[in-house]
C-alpha cells in the first residue's frame, strides 16, 4: 500500500496553496491512502476557550463543503481525518473515511479530549461513545485514535488483536511537542503491531500556541519511514500490510492479558 502524510498550514490562505502542493504530490505519487490532520479545512478552533456555536457552525460548513470540493482531487486515492459535527444538538470530532465512490463513512468519535491552553477542546466539544472499532479501508483494516487518543495504548493493542493492521491518528498538537508526538507514535505501533499514520497541522493557531507539523509514519517494530518538516510538508510510503500480520505473533502483542 502507499500512503501519504502530510502537515497542512491553519492559516487558511497557506492552506489553499499548500492544498494544491499536496494534490500534485498525491497524483505524483499514486497514492492509495491519504492522510489528513485533525478538522482540517477550518482553523484550529479549540485554541480559544471562549467556545462560539457560531464558528463550529461555519466550521462544519467548511469541512461539509470542502469534503464535496476537495476531496475528489485526491481519488482514486482513500482519505481518513476529522470534521466537526453536530449530532442531535450535540457537538463532536468525528473520524471519517471518504472514497469517491462512497462518498463520506462516518468511522469514530474522539472520546479524550485535553483541556489546556491552545487545546480546550472539552469546551468546545462532547466526547464520543467510547467505541474504538476497526474499519475497512483502502483494501485493509484500520483504526483511528484522534490525536491525544494515540497516548492510550490499550486502545492501539486491541485494534490489533482485531485484525487492524493500520492505526491513522489525524491530530492537532503544538511546536514545542513534536518529538514527543514521534516518540508516541513508535510505542503505539510497537503496542499495536500496526502501522501507524499521524498528518499535523502547522503555524499559528492562537498568542500560546503554534501547531508544529512534525507527522509520521511508523512500521509496527516502531521505525520512523518518515516524518514532514517544513521544507518537506508531505511524504509518501510503500508499505508490505502483511507485515502486521507478523507481527501480532511477536512480542509484546503475542502476551496474553
Amino acid at each position: 500500500m502507499r500512503v501519504t502524510i502530510c502537515q497542512l498550514p491553519n492559516d487558511r490562505d497557506a492552506f489553499a496553496r499548500a492544498w494544491s502542493a499536496l494534490v500534485e504530490h498525491v497524483q505524483t505519487a499514486s497514492s492509495e491512502l491519504v492522510v489528513l490532520p485533525e478538522m482540517p479545512f477550518s482553523t484550529w478552533l479549540a485554541a480559544a476557550k471562549d467556545v462560539a456555536q457560531d464558528r463550529w457552525n461555519a466550521a462544519v460548513r467548511a469541512h461539509d463543503e470542502a469534503i464535496d470540493t476537495h476531496l475528489p482531487a485526491l481519488a482514486p486515492a482513500t482519505v481518513v481525518a476529522s470534521r466537526p459535527v453536530v449530532d442531535a444538538g450535540v457537538n463532536l470530532n468525528r473520524g471519517f473515511i471518504w472514497t469517491r465512490d462512497g462518498g463520506v463513512v462516518d468511522a469514530h468519535d474522539k472520546y479524550y479530549l485535553p483541556d489546556e491552553p491552545g487545546f480546550y477542546e472539552t469546551d468546545w466539544y462532547s466526547r464520543g461513545d467510547g467505541t474504538f472499532a476497526p474499519r475497512p479501508a483502502a483494501g485493509t483494516t484500520l483504526g483511528f485514535q484522534i490525536c491525544s487518543e494515540m497516548w492510550f495504548f490499550e486502545r492501539g493493542r486491541h485494534y490489533g488483536q482485531q485484525g487492524a493492521r493500520v492505526i491513522v491518528s489525524p491530530r492537532a498538537t503544538g511546536a514545542s511537542s513534536v518529538e514527543r508526538w514521534i516518540t508516541g507514535g513508535r510505542a503505539l505501533a510497537m503496542t499495536s503491531g500496526c502501522f501507524v499514520f499521524s498528518s499535523n497541522h502547522s503555524g499559528p493557531c492562537a498568542a500560546d500556541a503554534d501547531l508544529g507539523g512534525g507527522s509520521f509514519a511508523v512500521d509496527p517494530d516502531g521505525e520512523v519511514l518518515a516524518r514532514t518538516t517544513a521544507s518537506t510538508p508531505f511524504a509518501t510510503v510503500d508499505i508490505d500490510l502483511s507485515a502486521a500480520d507478523e507481527a501480532r505473533a511477536t512480542y509484546p502483542r503475542y502476551i496474553a492479558e
